[in-house]
């Protein structure tokens, strides 16, 4: 039994925040399915509920509509059962039993690091490992997971802190005007069977043992950060020629928030003064990391406060 609250629809959230790319509309449970396995889902609160078995790019994925009483669902395919609830509020009280599969999960807000580290050891022949915190979810596979992952308390703290440094820089809050409110939605992380490291709609992939390395540690997290901030991004700042500069922005803002400092920019000042002295002063036409220095020097210009407002 678990509770999911309702955080909303995806799209109308994507929309509410000017952004292009969406968050992701599951919620894990925690639970795997096997191909075959019989779920029983028991909910009687709250209407639009649905079951998806399976993560994007790992899985072929299956969604299954929830009735206000007992749902019956034969799994045709493998993989993690997550729970979709897009309404704006309340929350649903739901029972999932059925699923043979196993997969060690760790909640920031429930499980121990020695629990963790017990499923691990139990659950050697799992495909997936999860962690979830109140703002990112990661998927990966067990191979990575014991490879590089360290203690899971840890890396969870580091993604709330560095996402809420990024609403932060966004303007983004849970106090004040309601249209500035978080999105509830969580960030997906997961490792993917393709390319480096790229961003979509619901979901950041990441591929290799380099990509997974900095998706499971604290220390080498710019391009996590950069993929992160790929999904914040709004419509109307994001023309062609500041796509892969102004998404930075929201790297720096993680970067000074765990390091209390910015130094991504400090080797490039020598460019930008050079720029700046030049009469051809064509800002669309400067390579990515010029441009990214001058967004961030507005930010240390005029404060914190230049971007949020």
């Amino acid at each position: 039994m678990k509770t999911y609250i309702g955080r909303g629809d995806v799209f109308k959230e994507k929309e509410r925040q000017r952004r292009t790319l969406r968050y992701s509309s599951l919620e894990p449970s925690g639970l795997y399915a096997q191909k075959g396995d019989v779920l029983t889902v028991a909910q009687g609160m709250q209407d639009s509920l649905s079951i998806t078995i399976g993560s994007p790019e790992r899985e072929t994925q299956k969604q299954y509509p929830l009735t206000k009483s007992i749902t019956t669902i034969t799994v045709e395919n493998e993989g993690p059962i997550y729970v979709t609830n897009p309404n704006d509020s309340g929350e649903a009280i739901i029972t999932i039993s059925g699923a043979t599969g196993s997969m060690p999960y760790f909640d920031l807000n429930q499980t121990s690091v020695a629990d963790f580290e017990k499923q691990m050891a139990e659950m050697t022949n799992a495909k997936d490992v999860q962690l979830v915190s109140n703002k990112a979810l990661i998927t990966v596979s067990y191979e990575m997971a014991k490879k590089y992952l360290g203690d899971p308390k840890e890396l969870m703290t580091y993604y709330d802190r560095f996402l809420t440094a990024q609403d932060r820089v966004s303007g983004i809050t849970t106090e004040g005007n309601l249209v500035n409110f978080v999105d509830r939605h969580l960030q997906h992380f997961l490792e993917s069977p393709k390319l480096y490291m790229y961003t979509e709609n619901e979901f950041m992939g990441f591929h290799n043992d380099r990509a997974l390395q900095r998706l499971l540690k604290t220390n080498e997290g710019w391009g996590i950060w950069h993929e992160s901030g790929h999904q914040r991004q709004q419509t109307p700042w994001k023309w062609g020629a500041v796509v892969e500069s102004s998404v930075n922005i929201y790297a720096l803002a993680a970067q000074k928030e765990l390091t209390g400092k910015i130094t991504s920019l400090d080797q490039y000042y020598p460019e930008m003064h050079t720029y700046l002295k030049s009469d051809n002063k064509q800002f669309n036409a400067q390579n990515n990391n010029l441009k990214m220095v001058m967004f961030g020097q507005l930010g240390n210009t005029f404060g914190d406060n230049f971007y949020p407002v």
